[in-house]
């Protein structure tokens, strides 16, 4: 069974959240998301008050096919990054073309913070076809130009923060982060404490 993974970016502010498109996933696969938790007034990294709760809820009604806590991911080495698993099985209720929401919700003291994010399921899969394998690098401002490591990095088709999210993560220790990307325009947002990056850096990604 092949698993997909989501990596959401999760900036806790107390207004909601924004719905970004995660596209088409396998029936009968498990998909694994992630949130990255945020403190709204300083923008750090930090640990929830509990685990993140989500459901995932019929796109065009209230049905509800999933729900349950996430998990705190290596805790002695990460800051509040949770995950869960489900399961995009018809025994728990998924099909063919079927269209859903992912709502995910966290409290930081006591501000609760949502996001939520849309993605359909059908026999097979789109999200692994015509992918091209592009390397971002965050470096410290020219000259210098060293590169910054742990760098959240999250990816839209939108010149707004966090509208129309493709994906998120962290720079590695070389100030790098390797994407499987559609050919397109994108546009690359930086954000770490200490540090401030010109947002956001435009990127087209061509057929290879």
């Amino acid at each position: 069974m092949k698993t997909l993974k989501i990596l959401i970016i999760f900036t806790l502010f107390a207004s909601s959240g924004f719905c970004a498109d995660l596209g088409d996933y396998s029936l009968d696969g498990s998909v694994t998301f992630s949130a990255t938790i945020h403190e709204s007034t300083s923008g750090l990294a930090t640990d929830a008050d509990a685990g993140p709760s989500y459901r995932i809820y019929e796109a065009t009604g209230t049905t509800v096919f999933a729900t349950g806590t996430m998990a705190l991911l290596d805790a002695a080495n990460t800051t509040g990054l949770y995950k869960a698993t489900v399961v995009l099985s018809t025994t728990n209720g998924f099909s063919v073309n079927g269209d859903y929401l992912l709502y995910i919700e966290a409290v930081v003291k006591s501000v609760t913070g949502t996001i939520s994010h849309r993605f359909r399921t059908g026999v097979g899969t789109t999200w692994g076809s015509n992918l091209v394998s592009y390397t971002y690098t965050v470096t410290s401002a020219a000259p210098a130009s060293v590169p910054i490591p742990d760098v959240d990095v999250w990816v839209t088709t939108s010149t707004v923060p966090y509208e129309h999210l493709v994906y998120s993560g962290e720079t590695n220790n070389q100030g790098q982060l390797t994407l499987q990307m559609k050919p397109g325009t994108y546009y690359f947002w930086s954000e770490k404490g200490g540090f401030n990056f010109t947002n956001p850096t435009t990127v087209t990604i061509e057929e290879e």
